[in-house]
């Protein structure tokens, strides 16, 4: 697909990702969602045109292809299947608590941020007038894997961040820096459930 638009921003949390890649991901993922909605609205013109009476079915199977072959083969891509596994066991067989902490985080902060930008897609779309499917529904049946298991895996994640904090400063009492950080995780944590836990 031609790759044109601007800039994204990473999504729930605000943050890159640890090493780089997260944000340009999710740029790019922007930028296809971007040429997508420009698409939609020139054909759904054309269709319009020629297609009477008929035109909103069409433009409605255009949507359902839309979403079952262009938006999930973008998601498989920025999230690939075995991403969320890798994280996991990288959580639980790091010897670095932190470490292991690191690469849960970076892939729960891109299941956020893609989820973000395919409910922008959505709005997008209906905004056109492509409202004779149930677009949200599509964004949630695209990430239902990711939205059944997403909050156990927090959960996961601020004990490891808690922890990872407590070795750092073992044998010293509950300090500033110790109650800071771990606010700073739950900050980000309590943002990604307010996006994906409200759409179960």
């Amino acid at each position: 697909e031609e790759q044109q638009g601007g800039k994204g921003d990473n999504g729930a949390g605000g943050k890159e990702a640890p090493g780089g890649k997260g944000k340009p991901l999710i740029d790019l993922l922007g930028r296809w969602y971007k040429h997508n909605l420009e698409s939609v609205k020139k054909e759904k013109a054309i269709i319009h045109e020629v297609f009477q009476p008929d035109a909103e079915k069409i433009v409605d199977k255009l949507i359902h292809r839309l979403f079952q072959q262009n938006v999930q083969a973008y998601l498989a891509a920025i999230l690939h299947a075995s991403g969320k596994d890798k994280a996991m066991e990288g959580l639980r067989a790091s010897s670095s608590a932190a470490d292991g902490g690191r690469q849960v985080e970076s892939f729960l902060r891109n299941v956020a941020s893609a989820f973000q930008k395919t409910r922008e897609l959505a709005a997008g779309l209906q905004t056109i007038g492509c409202g004779g499917i149930d677009v949200a529904g599509q964004v949630n049946e695209l990430f239902s894997e990711h939205l059944e298991t997403y909050p156990q895996i927090e959960f996961d994640l601020l004990e490891v961040a808690f922890l990872s904090q407590k070795v750092k400063y073992k044998g010293e009492d509950l300090c500033y820096d110790i109650i800071d950080a771990y606010f700073l995780s739950a900050k980000e944590a309590i943002s990604r459930c307010m996006l994906l836990c409200t759409e179960q």
